[in-house]
Parts: C-alpha cells; structure tokens; sequence
C-alpha cells in the first residue's frame, strides 16, 4: 500500500488535488474592482488594451475561477460584444491547454492504474459522443468550460481533436453571453434583477437565447437517440 500511494501515478494525482483546492481557496479571497480595472484598461490604445485583457483575463481565471463572470462583463463594457468574444475565446483556448495538459499528464496515469478495465469504459463513453457530442456539451451553458477541460483530458482523446471542438464550438457560446452583457452592463452584479428587465425589454434577444437553449437540447436528445439506435 505504501509502494502504490508513493507511486508517480499518485503523486501526480495528489498534485492535481492539491493545485485545485489552491484554486478553489483562491477564489473565495481574491476580490476584483470593477471600476479599477476598468479604468486601467482604458489608459491603453485599443489594441495593446485588448492583449493585456487577454492575458490578465487568462491569468486570474486559472486562479480564480469565480472572477471569470466579472471579467467578462468588464469585457463587454470596454470593447464591446464582438471584440470581448474574440479575446475570451483566445483566453479560454490558452486555459483549455493548461488544464487539459494538467489533466493528461498529471491525471491520465493515476485513472489507467486506479480504475483499470473501468479507464477503458470512460475513454469508450467520450469516444462514444464523437465530435458532435463533445462540441454540443462545449456548446451548453451549464457545463463550465474547466469541467469539460479536465475530464476530456484525463480520457485517450488527442489534443488536437479537443482543441478543434474548442476552437470551433466556442465562439457562439461566448458571444452569446458577451452580447448580453454588453448590453445589461455592470448594473448585473448591483442589481440581480437587471438581467431579467434587459430580457423583457429586449425582444429579440430573449427570443434567440431562447431558440439557441432549445436548439442545443435538440441536437443532444438526437444524438444521444442516433446512439442507441
């Protein structure tokens, strides 16, 4: 028992434990001003304003996974809904290979050697989901993105079929959510209710987050229906 817990494998898990509760701890203590931030963005031309956003929001999401809704809204605010999306997704697509990597080589083992034939039944039941199926799970708005990074990584899919699905699956789920923002401002962390009245009063909006909700429990239901078929 001694031999198996200082094995690498284990070692390499426990480092994986250890570096996420850091992370969890992290959030709850780091706190960002909005208006600080705001305004050190703006001291900055346009595009050297967008490359320092890109990297702090990569930076302080791996540690702070909770600053993330933050970030964006600030996003929205200085540049605006189409612009915010293209940096998030740069960001995200830079997080998705730390935590992908971290998962592959610091995880992968501990699962092969841990769970044995029962590894096999997990890398079977992602394979199974296939391109379409891990892209639709990219696309819902429920799973978070480092949820998705983690479990894909500690599976046998390649990086570069993960990074497609990240790449193109992405950009509508972050515009969705920026084009929103951008509109309701920073008003949706002072008043919980400013999202809704932004809703109401935005027809068009409501209708298409609507369509775009139903349009990705569609195509997952058929999937999953073609799958037992």
């Amino acid at each position: 028992m001694k031999d198996k817990f200082l094995s690498k494998n284990w070692q390499r898990a426990l480092l994986v434990v250890l570096l996420l509760f850091l992370l969890i701890i992290s959030s709850y203590y780091f706190k960002i001003d909005i208006e600080k931030l705001k305004a050190f963005l703006e001291r900055f031309s346009l595009w050297k304003a967008v490359v320092i956003y890109i990297f702090i929001f990569a930076l302080i999401t791996i540690f702070v996974t909770f600053a993330k809704d933050i970030l964006k809204a600030i996003g929205a605010i200085c540049f605006g809904a189409v612009l915010s999306s293209f940096c998030i997704w740069i960001a995200e697509i830079i997080n998705t290979t730390l935590f992908f990597c971290l998962a592959r080589h610091l995880g992968r083992g501990f699962v092969e050697e841990r769970l044995k034939g029962r590894a096999k039944l997990l890398d079977e039941k992602i394979s199974s989901s296939g391109f379409k199926g891990i892209l639709i799970l990219r696309l819902v708005p429920l799973i978070p993105y480092r949820m998705l990074d983690l479990l894909v990584g500690l599976t046998s899919l390649t990086f570069i079929q993960y990074f497609m699905i990240v790449a193109i699956g992405s950009p509508l789920r972050i515009f969705w959510v920026q084009y929103i923002l951008a509109g309701v401002g920073v008003g949706i962390f002072k008043n919980p209710s400013a999202l809704l009245d932004y809703m109401m009063a935005n027809k068009l909006v409501f209708a298409w987050s609507f369509v775009y909700l139903i349009l990705v429990i569609v195509i997952g239901f058929r999937l999953k229906f073609k799958k037992k078929i």
